[in-house]
């Protein structure tokens, strides 16, 4: 995002800073476009976390799951206070009166191998399939269960007790009965086994590039006209206009983006990080 900040810099200096919002719009341009433009990764097979009860060796879920079931390995994660975790699971009951802070909702507890760190209230739980078979110089791995949604550009979690994570972008999946080839665009590594376990993670995106480059030209084009109605129509001096502008435009951008750093990351390599970053 940097070189569309710089933009909006190169145009204050431009106008002698004449008009001061003129560096803000593009800012906020910049940050909207990133916040349309964001991607987010959620496994296929997850469900979010009611309670934990580490001495009972439970997990909870919020109402009724029918995607696991007994001898299915799964792996927690994002609680506060329970760590992350790879567990088996022993037993599904469902509970259509499970009884939390008072209130009775419906829920599925899910009774695990191993004992939790703490008590929780947080957290997600995620499906690991086994690696049947993978094929390091073609990048390729084949793992169980039949995943027809696995496409091109989700990724694939490889998960090893002693080896730790990585995370890999597919290239390619195709589902054959009970189990899917998945081509990697990453090296899995010398360390990769078939004692490996993968999660298929989808990719979400917010909005198309089309999609959202219209969106904010047609922001830009409103507020555009917006400052000319407020000089020509409302007869407001133009550095009132400008000058509010400024500090509403940057306001706005700090408040979309949470005073964080924006960016495409990894995405968009091919297509608008060349533009944001100058390197057409």
């Amino acid at each position: 995002m940097y070189g569309i900040l710089g933009i909006g810099v190169a145009f204050v200096i431009i106008t002698s800073g004449i008009d001061l919002s003129i560096g803000s719009l593009v800012c906020l341009l910049g940050c909207l476009l990133a916040v349309f433009l964001h991607v987010d990764y959620a496994p296929f097979d997850k469900a979010d976390v009611l309670a934990v009860k580490a001495q009972a060796k439970q997990i909870v879920l919020y109402d009724d799951v029918d995607s696991f079931q007994a001898g299915d390995q799964i792996r927690y994660y994002g609680g506060r206070r329970a760590r992350n975790a790879l567990l088996t699971v022993t037993a599904v009951k469902k509970d259509r009166s499970y009884e939390i802070q008072g209130k009775s909702v419906r829920a599925t507890v899910l009774s695990v191998d191993k004992t939790l760190t703490n008590d929780d209230r947080y957290g997600q739980v995620a499906k690991f399939y086994g690696v049947v078979s993978f094929n390091a110089k073609q990048r390729s791995i084949v793992i169980r269960g039949s995943h027809p949604s696995l496409e091109s550009r989700d990724q694939v979690s490889l998960v090893h007790l002693e080896s730790g994570l990585k995370q890999l972008v597919v290239a390619s999946a195709e589902a054959a009965g009970q189990q899917t080839e998945i081509t990697l665009k990453g090296d899995l590594g010398s360390d990769f086994s078939a004692q490996w376990l993968a999660i298929p993670v989808e990719r979400s995106q917010r909005c198309s590039i089309p999609l959202a480059l219209l969106l904010v030209s047609g922001i830009a084009i409103c507020l555009g006209l917006l400052h000319g109605l407020l000089v020509t129509s409302w007869k407001l001096q133009p550095f009132v206009v400008t000058l509010c502008g400024l500090l509403f435009y940057r306001g706005i951008s700090r408040w979309l983006v949470s005073d964080q750093v924006q960016g495409f990351g990894a995405e968009y390599n091919e297509s608008l990080s060349t533009l944001a970053t100058g390197k057409l």
